[in-house]
């Protein structure tokens, strides 16, 4: 996997969700989730993870930050791949790591498909 690194201002970024799904053996269900923020995806398109169990901690990060709280993290379970978001006032600034690619999101609603 390469990445460029660049630093952008996008005025959103979205948790892109698609199947086929499937269902491991131990019970959680694996699809294509991956964020897409301006013309970058992240940690790459098609990255396939455990939706359910994803969504769930990113939607709690979400009401985090939607309630006046300062950081919160959307981690992938396959991988070390994180996006850690700092809010400073109405701006969210996400860090995608382990790469150094920053892009500034300027709302903190995000677009589900």
């Amino acid at each position: 996997m390469h990445y460029e690194t660049p630093d952008i201002e996008c005025r959103q970024f979205e948790i892109v969700i698609d199947g086929p799904f499937h269902r491991t053996a131990s019970g959680p269900v694996i699809g294509v989730v991956y964020i897409h923020a301006g013309d970058f995806d992240f940690p790459e398109t098609g990255w396939r993870d455990f939706v359910a169990v994803l969504l769930d901690a990113w939607s709690t990060a979400v009401l985090k930050l939607s309630y006046n709280g300062a950081k919160a993290a959307f981690m992938f379970m396959d991988g070390p791949f994180n996006v850690q978001l700092t809010r400073e006032g109405s701006t969210v600034l996400a860090s995608f790591t382990p790469e150094t690619f920053i892009a500034r999101s300027w709302s903190t609603s995000l677009l589900f498909h």
